[in-house]
């Protein structure tokens, strides 16, 4: 399959106080990015200089965000989709559309990768390929819980012991 990154911009809610890239420059707000990233968002952003507050790795995405360091994130969407499958960034949410995108490979064998790549470049050009992409990600579990509607705990059913009922049938 094709394996894209795409850099968004992350913020807080439940009011961001911005939409844009742009209008975050405008209105002088700090925003974390990697050292990497700088460069080319540099180059598309020229008045970004002064406002960017750096980090080595994209393990640290978010880690200025979460602590206050800057108003803004440019960050993996992936690293950022990934988090909140974990439950956690759930005060954050994407703003506005991504500041950069592109194709980093096609994992495919060889004589396949000609049919992939066409694929992927017909459905790019319908628009299509972002909301398939966006569908490979886990869900978010932010907003949910353990717990059912009356406050007490979930009662596990039959299907919840399906795995266990497989391993014990090979173990045994």
């Amino acid at each position: 399959t094709a394996s894209t990154a795409t850099f968004q911009m992350a913020t807080s809610t439940p009011k961001p106080k911005i939409g844009s890239l742009r209008e975050a420059i405008v209105k002088r707000e700090l925003i974390c990015m990697t050292e990497t990233a700088l460069t080319t968002v540099q180059t598309l952003y020229p008045a970004i200089g002064p406002l960017v507050v750096t980090h080595k790795s994209v393990e640290h995405d978010f880690d200025g965000l979460e602590m206050g360091l800057c108003d803004v994130a440019i960050a993996s969407e992936a690293g950022f989709l990934h988090r909140q499958a974990r439950g956690s960034m759930c005060g954050f949410c994407q703003v506005g559309r991504p500041v950069v995108t592109y194709f980093t490979g096609f994992y495919a064998t060889q004589w396949i990768s000609g049919f992939v790549s066409t694929s992927i470049a017909r459905l790019s050009v319908e628009g299509k390929w972002l909301q398939l992409e966006t569908e490979l990600f886990p869900p978010s579990m932010c907003g949910k819980s353990n717990q059912s509607e009356n406050g007490g705990l979930i009662q596990l059913e039959a299907h919840h012991m399906i795995g266990n009922a497989v391993i014990l049938g090979l173990v045994g």
